[in-house]
């Protein structure tokens, strides 16, 4: 896979993710406004808001790493390990276009 088609397919993945962002952010804030509630709904309400920002926490990750790929890419470091400065092997870009540790530094 050519760089800039690694780049179309992060850019791509980086919108996706910015619309689940928002469907996301549109539920939190209607759990939010529905805070009139019986007593015993506060339970179920507490976990759809944990369920909702665990799903956020994780969307938020990712596209910080897809920003960080992308930067590597216009820096012109992309597949380079960031820690040992040696080639990142093709298996695992190919796996996940945002890793920025070889094989051996991730151990």
């Amino acid at each position: 896979m050519s760089l800039e088609e690694v780049k179309e397919k992060l850019i791509k993945e980086k919108e996706e993710l910015e619309l689940i962002l928002s469907e996301i952010d549109k539920e939190l804030n209607k759990v939010k406004e529905s805070d009139e509630f019986e007593a015993s709904d506060m339970a179920e309400k507490f976990e759809e808001k944990q369920d909702f920002y665990s799903k956020k926490e994780v969307i938020l990750k990712r596209l910080d790493d897809i920003q960080r790929a992308l930067k590597r890419i216009d820096e012109g470091t992309y597949g380079i390990c960031i820690k040992c400065n040696n080639k990142i092997e093709e298996v695992r870009l190919k796996i996940d276009p945002t890793t920025d540790l070889c094989r051996r530094c991730v151990s």
